[in-house]
């Protein structure tokens, strides 16, 4: 994750800043919302996928489901939907 990272510190920022919005706003989130807002990474779109995983860390994130990728260069690939999971009380 470092290595796709490197480099793209004022991106992660922005990926990391919007993130928080879409996730207090809407309780869940995909990398793709976020990079509808950030634009894509410098560098390597790995980056994309490292910055999600070490933002989902930070958070408590798991995927708590899959949809369809809104980019037609994606060929209709699937993207994971971020959300937590509540344990329900018994």
């Amino acid at each position: 994750m470092e290595l796709a990272l490197w480099g793209s510190g004022d991106w992660q920022d922005d990926f990391n800043a919007t993130a928080e919005t879409l996730l207090a706003r809407n309780g869940q989130l995909t990398s793709a919302e976020i990079v509808d807002v950030t634009g894509p990474p410098p560098g390597s779109s790995n980056a994309i996928g490292a910055a999600m995983r070490s933002f989902a860390v930070a958070h408590g994130l798991k995927p708590i489901g899959y949809g369809k990728a809104p980019a037609s260069s994606r060929r209709a690939g699937m993207v994971a939907i971020w959300g937590r999971i509540f344990a329900e009380n018994k």
